[in-house]
């Protein structure tokens, strides 16, 4: 992984401003030491991984960068963490993402169903020539 399109700017855990501190018995977080922003954090069961704060990647798209990452619709992670603390907040979680991933997919299926009629279209026209 680099941080510049070149691939000359090797990323590694103690790259640029940032700072980190265990947040809990199992975990590492990751932030910007300048303003504080959450980077990543790293739990210690999956040491080859590191969960991206979405927010920073620079999609043109914006924030989910859609572009970039497919979006799991289907289950909140950590739901048993969630449930106790903030029950309101992780069924609402789960709502809009039932939502999200429903218009996603009939997104996807309109976008077929024209990019078929397209197709079409453009049998449509060789033949008639």
């Amino acid at each position: 992984m680099s941080l510049d399109k070149e691939g000359n700017q090797p990323f590694t855990l103690d790259t640029g401003t940032l700072k980190h501190y265990r947040s809990s018995d199992i975990a590492t977080r990751h932030s910007c030491g300048k303003c504080g922003a959450t980077v990543f954090w790293e739990g210690d069961e999956r040491p080859h991984i590191l969960d991206v704060a979405v927010g920073l990647l620079d999609a043109p798209e914006g924030a989910r960068a859609e572009s970039w990452l497919w979006w799991e619709t289907d289950f909140v992670s950590f739901r048993e963490d969630g449930m106790p603390r903030a029950k309101a907040l992780t069924e609402a979680l789960e709502s809009g993402l039932a939502a999200y991933g429903e218009h996603q997919r009939n997104r996807s299926e309109s976008l077929l169903t024209l990019e078929n009629l397209h197709v079409n279209d453009e049998k449509l026209d060789s033949s008639s020539k």
